[in-house]
């Protein structure tokens, strides 16, 4: 959802990061969120008008083919762009045992481990995403373990 305002751009997202054996699922669009960013995607839908953001991270587990998965809060992000453009990211995570069935849009998908991630240029967002990628892959939440 893109907020305009009299300062900028309010731009919100939920990402989610599903994970099983130690690896990250990360998929390739037919048709990318951004048209001008191909290549690897940790999912990342936009965050609709008044949805709530772990609402938005369990309709994108149903999408992956999760339904029933609980995701768990990793952490909130917020960073300003050129152009008065404010991004706030919701980062969740959640533990899988079994391969997801993505919707049509999805091309391709793949597991990574941490030491079989992508290079930064084939993510979709660069350095960001492959950054963020290993923060989900070692994020632990109290009480827990990664599958």
């Amino acid at each position: 959802m893109s907020l305009e305002t009299d300062e900028g751009t309010l731009k919100l997202f939920v990402t989610l990061g599903a994970r099983r054996q130690r690896r990250l699922l990360l998929v390739q669009y037919e048709v990318p969120p951004s048209a001008d960013k191909p290549g690897w995607w940790i999912p990342a839908p936009e965050l609709a008008w008044g949805r709530d953001p772990y609402e938005q991270a369990l309709a994108e587990a149903v999408r992956l083919g999760y339904p029933g998965e609980t995701p768990r809060l990793m952490d909130v992000e917020s960073f300003m762009l050129g152009d008065g453009l404010w991004q706030v990211i919701v980062h969740y995570v959640m533990d899988v045992e079994t391969d997801p069935a993505p919707g049509p849009n999805v091309r391709e998908w793949r597991w990574f481990a941490a030491h079989e991630l992508p290079e930064a240029a084939s993510f979709a967002h660069r350095r960001w995403d492959a950054e963020l990628a290993r923060r989900m892959l070692a994020f632990e939440a109290l009480g827990t373990t990664p599958a």
